[in-house]
């Protein structure tokens, strides 16, 4: 019998050292033992290297890595990705956690057909209920489909090997860096991924209203606007029309042909229709239709 794979969970992070010890409680409780944990810190200074390093010292399965000075999250989970020791990798956010069944869950669910396998996820706002982010429903989506929006989550489950030869995360990407790797991902390893039905994943929004986050660093229509660009090689006409036609609409720069458009591709109509309302009252009254 085959022994069970060793899987490489990454946690960057930086100053969160209350939140990274829930998020690696939620790893250490897996149903999945065969797993080693890399927190890769961006240079905290809140105390996160002597917790972390004594921490290290008695669990054997955390490993710890550091950036001198802070270099942005990607280079974080750069630091785990090029050191991980397992075949299969995944990565949490510090101030996230995982279910217990996570791991065991997505191994259960891997086909080398796949480029990677990833969950639906519960989102947890304070004050608030548990709430499952996309339908119940396990699914597999083509890269067609990722090109237009982010279906994968912001974590996934692949083979080190895969994640390691694309290069990793893209350092420098100011917003949507999980989605950047992720189309790499997939348009490198088969164009198919599967998300499962069940939440394995708690994404918390417990961040303070100050806190600098670096996927928030640029608005999000130049954000998918830079995606675009970057990945210029993996759009086709239509999709980039599409796309760039979202970034027009969110910066309210949309035009008629945005909206039938986007009106095509969503099946959703309300958008075109309270344009043509707007667009209407502006017309002299006489041109206006009148009652029947």
């Amino acid at each position: 019998m085959r022994p069970a794979p060793l899987v490489s969970v990454y946690i960057p992070t930086r100053n969160r050292l209350e939140k990274l010890e829930r998020a690696l409680r939620s790893v250490l409780g897996q149903t999945y033992a065969n797993h080693e944990i890399l927190v890769c810190d961006d240079a905290s200074t809140d105390g996160t290297f002597e917790r972390i390093s004594r921490l290290a010292r008695s669990e054997r399965k955390i490993r710890y890595l550091r950036n001198p000075a802070p270099r942005g999250a990607c280079s974080a989970r750069n630091l785990g990705i090029f050191a991980a020791r397992g075949e299969f990798i995944t990565g949490l956010d510090d101030d996230d956690e995982f279910t217990p069944d996570r791991l065991e869950t997505l191994l259960d669910a891997w086909d080398d057909g796949y480029a990677f396998v990833c969950s639906n996820f519960w989102s947890q706002r304070p004050g608030q209920r548990l709430r499952a982010y996309y339908p119940l429903q396990a699914q597999t989506f083509t890269l067609r489909q990722l090109l237009l929006k982010n279906l994968a989550t912001n974590q996934v489950l692949t083979r080190t090997g895969r994640l390691q030869d694309i290069g990793g995360f893209r350092e420098g990407v100011r917003r949507l860096q999980d989605w950047d790797t992720w189309l790499r991902l997939c348009s490198g390893y088969g164009g198919r991924f599967h998300r499962a039905r069940t939440p394995l994943y708690v994404m918390h929004h417990d961040h303070e209203a100050e806190a600098q986050r670096v996927s928030r660093s640029i608005a999000l229509d130049v954000a998918l606007e830079e995606l675009c660009e970057r990945n210029r090689d993996l759009y086709d006409a239509r999709s980039r029309r599409l796309l760039l036609s979202h970034a027009r609409e969110l910066r309210g720069e949309f035009s008629l042909g945005d909206l039938w458009l986007n009106t095509l591709h969503r099946r959703n109509s309300g958008p075109l229709r309270i344009y043509l309302r707007q667009h209407l009252r502006k017309l002299d009254p006489a041109l206006r239709p009148g009652p029947k």
